[in-house]
């Protein structure tokens, strides 16, 4: 009976168990008809994890050695299936937690970093030989991750370091593979269109110095303009706050050194900086009849989004903004964008300020 199945009805099946997140590969030993349904809801999603030396219980996917057999030769039709790929890296030993500074006698050359390393190593060159003999058109979504075996009285930590067992239990929200090496690793890829990197991490000895040249640099960017006007300002109610001497302080300079009063909450913009700067971009994009997208983030309490894309249906123009007013672009904006002040419509729930287009570049308005 189940091997008379229409291949249709047989779809619809393993398409609600797959959103279910049952476990499908059971269905595809029943007979080929239910593989030819059941596969390619399988290797869309696929995880796979380096090789069984570092295979701890309970890792999830299929080897290595295993994703090359089941995707070449007389298996090389499942590689269209393929939307996302899961890699798990493993390596000899779980990288500890630090303080922020080096004990003494801590070298970075030492065999636990070095055995990972090569582990890395390896496991990235067996990938990428692999994905280098697929068809170059085909796209995939590709998900690094690095898991080193679990803490326990072997491997031992690295020489002059030590673990801290409640910190341990956050790590998993957190990578283990270096930024710079991504970097690299992204290099050869001439064909990526996206990227997304966790830079959350904990300071470790190796690349401290690295952190510390990347904040260097934020330091060197001012909070204001070079006319020294500030891009956030209180409101009225916080400028009064400020303005306003307390009594209970005796002396003017404690206002300074006390955190409370010393901090000054900058909820609003400066609406003719931004208006200028989206006026500006505005007569850049009409005059890029290539364009695909432009997106802009201001990351402060203001919180100022844009994004503009022409692939859309409808093209949209999307502003949001957590100040207080909101920002909303005025006419100058419009026009350089090349519509009507009355077009855009306001949504307060979403804090959205939104523009369609019919086509683009828009014509004169």
């Amino acid at each position: 009976m189940p091997a008379t199945l229409p291949l249709e009805l047989l779809f619809e099946i393993a398409s609600i168990l797959h959103l279910a997140g049952d476990c499908l590969a059971p269905y595809t030993t029943v007979c080929r008809r239910w593989q030819a349904a059941f596969e390619p809801f399988i290797y869309s999603n696929l995880i796979v994890y380096s090789d069984n030396a570092y295979k701890e219980e309970g890792q999830k996917g299929i080897s290595l050695a295993h994703f090359q057999k089941a995707t070449t030769g007389s298996g090389s039709f499942r590689r269209v299936w393929i939307e996302r790929l899961q890699y798990d890296i493993l390596v000899p030993f779980e990288l500890l937690d630090w303080t922020t500074h080096k004990k003494e006698g801590y070298s970075v050359d030492n065999p636990v970093r070095e055995a990972n390393d090569q582990a890395f190593q390896r496991a990235i060159t067996a990938l990428f030989e692999i994905l280098s003999s697929w068809n170059q058109d085909h796209r995939l979504s590709l998900e690094l991750g690095l898991l080193g075996r679990q803490m326990g009285e072997s491997p031992a930590p690295e020489p002059h370091t030590w673990h801290f067992d409640i910190a341990g239990d956050y790590r998993p929200r957190f990578h283990q593979i270096w930024a710079g090496a991504v970097a690299q690793i992204v290099q050869h890829c001439p064909s990526i269109t996206q990227l997304h990197l966790n830079l959350d991490e904990y300071v470790r000895p190796d690349h401290i110095e690295y952190i510390q040249a990347r904040r260097d640099e934020l330091d060197n960017v001012p909070p204001f303009l070079p006319s020294g006007k500030w891009l956030a300002l209180p409101t009225p109610e916080e400028q009064a706050r400020i303005d306003e001497p307390d009594d209970e302080i005796s002396n003017p300079d404690d206002v300074i050194c006390d955190l409370e009063r010393g901090h000054a909450s900058r909820e609003m913009v400066d609406d003719e900086e931004y208006h200028r700067f989206f006026t500006s971009t505005g007569h850049a994009a009409r005059h890029m009849p290539r364009l695909k997208s432009i997106k802009f983030h201001l990351e402060h309490s203001t919180w100022l989004d844009f994004s503009f894309r022409t692939d859309s249906d409808p093209i949209t123009a999307k502003w949001y903004s957590d100040a207080t007013p909101e920002y909303h672009p005025d006419r100058r904006v419009a026009e350089a964008w090349g519509f009507q002040i009355e077009d855009f419509h306001f949504e307060p729930d979403d804090f959205d300020t939104v523009v369609n287009f019919a086509c683009w570049p828009p014509r004169d308005v």
